[in-house]
């Protein structure tokens, strides 16, 4: 379907997109002013509901291609465009990218510069314009799980992990040389990139990054956003894993597959009555710890905050995306998936979570020991109903008034010269608790009452 051949073919899969597009293609006119080289952008519409297609089409400015598709996922958008394209070297970005003047005359440039076999990745940046909440700056300069970017080495060769179809070119010749482009397989976006670039890699293509071939990304993204991002990601790693077992490892899908499967042989009704703290929970605080810093805050607390915040994050994405992996794996286990995420990752979430409030006015008191108890017997101690009757007062005797040293030698005192052995259970068990504590206050430099 290839007509005569352009030195570049833009491939942009859009759906959905007509509140932005007027705006993006403003952008795309001043870069067009700046190539010299002969280029179409070939807009790959995914069965967009609004009017996404009649503003590409208007716009008669830009030598604009637009194809039609039905709903099909952007790996069937971009397959699509890539057999009406005509360009010897093809960028990929993203419809929410808005391109830096000199975008497609750099991408041709570097294409030139190192050949057929090297892809040019760019660097995208979040658009001046939109609003930066901390959120953003985590997953593309802390967490990573967006963009790696800062990671990479200007002018250096990059791993087939780094394909990012937001702004990124190749050869035709190097993309014809597999028969499947997008595995179609990949039902959601997420990791259809990254197996087309493994494949791609594996003939020999090699990816070097180049910050200055750098585009504006404008993406609104909300703590619940972007956990429903990770969850598709972790379903569509088990795609990934299908088709190349020997990127398990990597995935991380056996290992936590298996833990599962123990948990869920090997369960007790007390596991199960001692949730402590749920998804929501964890993103109500992180939501409360953003709107936070919208306030004028001192350096200190601010800095704090992020790094509580980003705590946070990490835990809550890596669970979104173990979640994705077992909601796949196992569909018949969902309840059994909550009560093992929880029980698999709570503790550190429900301290980090604790600690975060405590700023917010929470005082450590008896509450807070109660959950760091609860939490170990759930992980570590599973304990009878009385004996947890009994710790529970014991503890609240102890920390009714927060978090004392005196007070917790003397009850530890009391329990070990007792050299009875239920009393000696609670004695360790109180122990570690003073050391959890300890450990939670230096790691996160809190100041106690």
């Amino acid at each position: 379907m290839q007509n005569d051949n352009l030195d570049i073919s833009v491939i942009v899969p859009t759906y959905n997109r007509a509140a932005k597009l007027p705006s993006v293609l403003e952008a795309w006119k001043d870069t067009s002013e700046r190539t010299s080289c002969t280029y179409e952008l070939v807009f790959s519409d995914d069965g967009s509901e609004d009017d996404t297609v009649s503003i590409l089409k208007s716009c008669t400015s830009l030598p604009i291609k637009v194809i039609e598709n039905d709903h099909g996922g952007a790996s069937s958008a971009r397959n699509n465009a890539i057999k009406y394209a005509s360009g010897d070297r093809i960028i990929f970005v993203g419809d929410d990218i808005y391109p830096d003047p000199h975008f497609i005359q750099k991408h041709f440039t570097y294409g030139q510069e190192y050949g057929d076999s090297v892809a040019i990745l760019g660097e995208v940046e979040w658009h001046p314009d939109q609003r930066r909440s901390y959120l953003l700056e985590h997953i593309t300069e802390v967490g990573n799980e967006q963009f790696s970017f800062n990671r990479l080495k200007p002018d250096s060769f990059t791993d087939f992990r780094h394909f990012y179809t937001c702004n990124i070119s190749l050869s035709r010749k190097m993309l014809d040389s597999v028969k499947t482009k997008f595995d179609e397989r990949f039902y959601k976006v997420n990791f259809e990139d990254t197996e087309l670039s493994y494949r791609l890699c594996a003939n020999g293509m090699k990816i070097i990054y180049k910050p200055d071939t750098f585009g504006y990304h404008y993406h609104e993204y909300t703590t619940e956003g972007f956990c429903k991002r990770q969850s598709t990601a972790g379903e569509m790693s088990v795609v990934f894993q299908n088709l190349h077992p020997e990127l398990d490892s990597i995935l991380g899908i056996s290992k936590v597959c298996e833990s599962f499967e123990k948990f869920r042989s090997g369960r007790s009704g007390e596991e199960e009555s001692n949730k402590i703290v749920s998804i929501p929970d964890v993103v109500d605080v992180c939501n409360g710890l953003e709107y936070k810093l919208q306030e004028s805050l001192d350096a200190g607390y601010e800095l704090y905050i992020k790094r509580v915040l980003s705590i946070l994050y990490e835990r809550l994405f890596r669970l979104k995306y173990y979640e994705g992996i077992l909601r796949t794996r196992f569909p018949d286990d969902i309840d059994i998936i909550e009560k093992f995420l929880s029980a698999r990752h709570i503790d550190g979430s429900l301290r980090d979570a604790l600690l975060a409030e405590y700023y917010s006015g929470m005082d450590l008191n008896s509450s807070f020991v109660m959950h760091l108890f609860n939490t170990m017997i759930l992980r570590k101690h599973p304990v009878d109903p009385v004996f947890h009757a009994t710790m529970k007062e014991i503890l609240n005797e102890i920390y009714d008034n927060g978090i004392d040293d005196s007070n917790v030698y003397r009850a530890n005192r009391q329990l070990i010269i007792s050299r009875v052995k239920a009393e000696l259970k609670k004695y360790y068990l109180l122990r570690q608790l003073k050391y959890r504590y300890d450990s939670l206050r230096r790691s996160l430099f809190l100041r106690s009452h």
